[in-house]
């Protein structure tokens, strides 16, 4: 058992296990009481939370850089983490180094044993990594935090935070099985959100008034800041935005046109906060440029056109064939995909209209069966392996771009495989 595995298991992993099944395991409460036992939480540096269905990771990613270029020493929080733990917490845009990792668990161990006393459960592992965060933060003495809230709403350990401001990218529909079957049940979820904040955003297109029926002062930030897309390509996009009558131009690497919607509301945001958190027209420009946000529209091989993207639900599927037309409107890409169990109650029928689908059903994080797949998905072939997905992904990239999708863990376990194969390849090309 390394390190590593010992500080996961320090988070009771078998218990871990049993109430993932339960609501309970959704429940803030132990959360903050933790936060009223342990002095990490005290004076906490100013922080941005960033909830939602779909974009939620990429606003977080575009607000770390815009605020680490506006000076201040950023601690982010994203999720989920896809290699390893330490992804989640991210130190000036670097993972946590792993002594560091290491150290906050052990401290935050030593509360446990007055959290049960209290009659409190052991944290479960998204507490655990919330709390290394602040322990970092304070740590490394960070002035600001942005934080991608989990799952969302009333059971999510972010309840125990103070946010300067709470941004809500939209509502769609996804754990269904926890937050609820409608956008209207799911926005009540997530909704309670905005409880714990002083400044209140929504980035969806919707009146929030109809979505969070029972919170007010809600603003509505796809207006606030107009925002022209200029160009786009495989290079990425560049644009304009307004900033108080004057016009400033940008340069994004992240792909997709669904980016538009992720640079309007970090934009946006960062406007309205921008005089408690310094940041100038200059700093945004120069934070959107810098942005890291690996698995999501990534170019692994740009002739022939090789993408991956961790799109998971119907909405985030529908966006991403929308930029497929945009990128490659003359060359249609095939699409390998696997889904996770957990989203096989999806209608993903839109996907039988002109789309050719290879499917991809591994072993373990839970993916649908071929089976399964095939209830789901109108499919050419299924792969059950990463080394006969990528040699079918050879053969078609011979004629056709290939993007693989449906999982952010598959695309994951994909690119540390392409990148080992690859890697062995050019050793033996040197050898030769």
């Amino acid at each position: 058992m390394t390190i590593t595995d010992m500080s996961l298991s320090s988070l009771d992993s078998l218990a871990l296990k049993k109430l993932r099944s339960e609501k309970s395991f959704y429940e803030s409460e132990t959360m903050k009481a933790l936060a009223g036992i342990s002095p990490v939480f005290q004076n906490l540096p100013p922080h941005i939370l960033i909830g939602g269905t779909n974009g939620k990771g990429s606003t977080t990613a575009l607000m770390e850089g815009i605020l680490m270029a506006s000076g201040h020493r950023v601690a982010t929080f994203i999720t989920p983490h896809l290699l390893h733990p330490r992804e989640r917490i991210r130190i000036q845009g670097e993972d946590l180094p792993f002594g560091i990792f290491h150290e906050a668990l052990r401290d935050m161990q030593e509360s446990v044993p007055r959290l049960l006393q209290k009659g409190f459960r052991s944290p479960s592992f998204f507490e655990g990594m919330l709390y290394t965060l602040i322990w970092a933060a304070r740590h490394f003495e960070c002035t600001a935090m942005v934080i991608e809230a989990g799952l969302g709403g009333r059971r999510d350990a972010t309840a125990c935070l103070s946010p300067q401001a709470t941004l809500i990218t939209n509502i769609s529909l996804d754990h269904a099985h926890i937050l609820g079957e409608t956008h209207e049940a799911i926005a009540q979820e997530k909704g309670t959100l905005y409880t714990i904040a002083q400044k209140k955003f929504y980035g969806g297109k919707e009146d929030p008034k109809n979505l969070f029926s029972e919170i007010s002062g809600i603003q509505i930030l796809s207006d606030s800041i107009p925002i022209t897309i200029v160009s786009q390509g495989l290079e990425g996009q560049s644009g304009q935005f307004d900033w108080n009558g004057q016009s400033h131009r940008f340069r994004c690497p992240l792909l997709g046109s669904f980016q538009r919607e992720n640079l309007q509301n970090a934009i946006a945001l960062a406007f309205e906060i921008r005089e408690k958190f310094g940041i100038t027209p200059q700093s945004v420009v120069q934070g959107i440029r810098q942005i890291r946000h690996p698995f999501r529209m990534e170019l692994l091989s740009k002739t022939p056109p090789l993408l991956i993207d961790g799109a998971h639900n119907a909405d985030g599927l529908k966006k991403l064939l929308d930029s497929m037309n945009e990128l490659l409107p003359n060359q249609k890409p095939v699409l390998f995909m696997g889904l996770k169990r957990t989203k096989s109650n999806q209608n993903l029928s839109f996907l039988s209209h002109g789309w050719d689908i290879e499917g991809v059903c591994l072993k373990g994080d839970s993916f649908l069966s071929p089976a399964g797949l095939k209830k789901q998905i109108p499919l050419r072939r299924v792969h059950c392996s990463l080394k006969s997905t990528l040699e079918a992904m050879h053969e078609t990239l011979k004629i056709r771009p290939v993007v693989l999708c449906g999982s952010l863990y598959l695309v994951a376990r994909f690119t540390r495989f392409w990148k080992r194969k690859n890697s062995g390849n050019k050793k033996i090309q040197k050898k030769t």
